[in-house]
């Protein structure tokens, strides 16, 4: 067993990365998969609530801030919902399990300055 196991009577769990390693590492896949089919769901949700929240926080744009209104309907209604828009696209694309972690961390680094190399 590896110096950086965490000791259970289940699993072998990296402490850091949460990645099954050693006999255990056949389980990764798998639980990758029953992971990504059970939690796709929430991801489709949090985007669809993200658009719909946000484009309604403009109605306090036009209220708080009219001068500036404009300004941030470019931002809200050019550049963030439609990434958000895109995001709940590519949930139906294939390719999507192989890249959710790299599309997620991006988004997360992108709107919460996250660094792009901290692992998930």
């Amino acid at each position: 067993m590896s110096d950086y196991a965490i000791e259970t009577d289940g699993p072998s769990l990296h402490p850091v990365w949460l990645k099954y390693q050693g006999k255990d590492a056949d389980l990764e896949p798998t639980y990758k998969d029953y992971d990504y089919c059970h939690n796709l769901w929430r991801i489709r949700q949090a985007a669809m609530l993200t658009i719909i929240l946000y484009s309604a926080f403009f109605l306090f744009d036009l209220i708080i801030a009219p001068e500036n209104s404009i300004s941030f309907a470019i931002i809200r209604f050019a550049a963030v919902c439609p990434a958000f828009i895109a995001i709940l696209i590519l949930t139906y694309r294939p390719f999507f399990q192989t890249g959710l972690s790299t599309i997620l961390r991006f988004c997360e680094s992108d709107f919460t300055k996250t660094p792009l190399w901290c692992p998930l």
